[in-house]
């Protein structure tokens, strides 16, 4: 089954007036968008390692954006793995809802200055989205907001009346918190079909309540969830399992099977090398 697709798209806004304009003019894309799907296409566009722009929008709350770059594949189905400082405003909104949703955005060296400025700004005391003048839209650069069939098929199994676990089996685990292992006395195992597991699919299929908002510049977009987060793994940071769903690119970034740019002048990738230093991957001599 052919699950990459071309799709027409809305063309991007102009780089943001005043502070924000990007120093570098970045031409305007008229080509199409490729929409991804399988797995293990999916997992290829970690694998330059490229910075991405984290953002998540919850219920009731502002959506934030932070970057991030401590991210790899972890196999070949769309799972990968990341890690987030727990002091990071962006690590409690994903936090705060078992199987939360987020999009990660892949910037280009065009969006260099916007990545630093993510970087430097924190979201906890307002909308990152408007202080930073960030241009945004839903994944794929769609008008209408991007909805799971996948969480739609899991909300359609929880309320099941001939089965009210059968949801269950298809929902993410989650690590307790330090504070979940106190109140129970223990770091127990839940039994299938107890109360608590009941709570804890009620919450994982809300996280689809989630918004998803991604960064309109970038020539990447996908959507992700939480699957599971480990609070004690590493010193000071969150450990999360995620899994992507579905991915849209740039055709210009999109040889068939490998993510790079394949047009001189569509905008190098970002790797980032420390000390606001980043590294390219541009066109390859060699095609």
């Amino acid at each position: 089954k052919n699950t990459i697709t071309e799709e027409k798209d809305e063309m991007p806004e102009a780089a943001s007036k005043g502070k924000d304009k990007a120093k570098i003019s970045k031409p305007m894309n008229q080509g199409g968008v490729v929409h991804i799907t399988e797995g293990r296409l999916l997992s290829r566009l970690l694998y330059p390692n490229p910075v991405c722009l984290l953002s998540v929008a919850p219920p009731g709350k502002p959506p934030n954006v932070m970057a991030c770059s401590w991210l790899t594949p972890a196999n070949n189905l769309g799972t990968f793995i990341m890690v987030i400082n727990k002091k990071r405003h962006t690590a409690s909104l994903i936090h705060q809802r078992e199987g939360a949703t987020f999009v990660l955005s892949v910037p280009t060296h065009y969006e260099r200055d916007l990545v630093l400025r993510i970087g430097k700004a924190t979201g906890a005391k307002g909308d990152k989205f408007k202080t930073l003048n960030i241009p945004r839209c839903p994944p794929g650069w769609k008008k209408n907001q991007w909805k799971s069939k996948k969480r739609a098929h899991a909300s359609s199994l929880g309320s099941s009346s001939s089965n009210p676990f059968a949801a269950l089996a298809t929902l993410p685990s989650f690590e307790p918190t330090p504070k979940e292992e106190e109140s129970s006395g223990s770091k127990a195992t839940r039994g299938a079909g107890s109360l608590d597991d009941v709570k804890r699919a009620v919450q994982a299929l809300g996280g689809a309540e989630y918004g998803t908002v991604a960064v309109k510049e970038c020539i990447c977009h996908i959507v992700c969830h939480v699957e599971k987060m480990l609070p004690s793994f590493i010193d000071g940071h969150w450990l999360v399992k995620a899994q992507m769903e579905e991915a849209w690119v740039r055709d210009t970034h999109w040889c068939g099977k490998n993510f790079r740019p394949r047009i001189l002048g569509s905008g190098d990738i970002l790797t980032f090398l420390g000390a606001q230093k980043f590294g390219l991957l541009g066109v390859p001599e060699s095609v």
